[in-house]
């Protein structure tokens, strides 16, 4: 695995410095936002193998690979909020309360900086993501099962509209989530 250097953008690396030195009580949605503009790889940087191995190890209930193979992940892309989640699980399962806490507290700072001020039942109100993967984590917190997506476009912005089930109740919705900080996907040639 190789190292990805990181864009310097001065707020981003000020915001995620102080993370990494142990300072879970950083602005969240400032760092999101700040990683948006930075153009670093995010999930794009981390190799495909690395991730079905960390998978596997989950589901081999190997904690002590599962905490390991995370943080190869979190040296590539720090806010992948899903493996915050798993390392706080193997932490938490290897009885590491300090190292839980950290990955839990980094964790409920991310998804909090997304659904705090939104509900997702609107364009107006959407869930600003700045990765796909917050998608999901946003879906897997609500316990929601996507069964449909569509892009829209509104104006000048880009959402992703879910349609989910409940688990809890099997009520069917819709979740609005502003894609604008994401990058785009690359332009498909016209077919003849």
């Amino acid at each position: 695995m190789r190292p990805v250097e990181v864009p310097k953008d001065p707020e981003y690396t000020r915001l995620l410095d102080k993370l990494k030195d142990g300072d879970t009580g950083v602005d969240y949605k400032a760092l999101r936002l700040a990683f948006a503009r930075s153009g670093a790889p995010g999930v794009r940087g981390v190799d495909p193998k690395i991730r079905l191995k960390l998978a596997e190890a989950v589901k081999a209930k190997k904690y002590e690979e599962v905490a390991k193979t995370a943080q190869e992940i979190l040296k590539i892309h720090f806010l992948d909020l899903n493996i915050h989640a798993v390392a706080a699980a193997a932490y938490e399962a290897l009885k590491d309360t300090k190292k839980y806490n950290y990955h839990q507290a980094i964790y409920l700072g991310l998804i909090n900086s997304i659904v705090n001020g939104a509900d997702g039942e609107s364009a107006k109100t959407a869930y600003v993501v700045v990765v796909p993967d917050e998608i999901n984590a946003v879906l897997k917190a609500y316990e929601l099962q996507r069964t449909a997506n569509e892009m829209i476009t509104e104006g000048t912005s880009r959402y992703e509209v879910v349609t989910v089930t409940d688990k809890a109740n099997g009520a069917v919705s819709k979740v609005y989530f502003n894609i604008d900080l994401m990058p785009k996907p690359p332009e498909r040639p016209a077919r003849p």
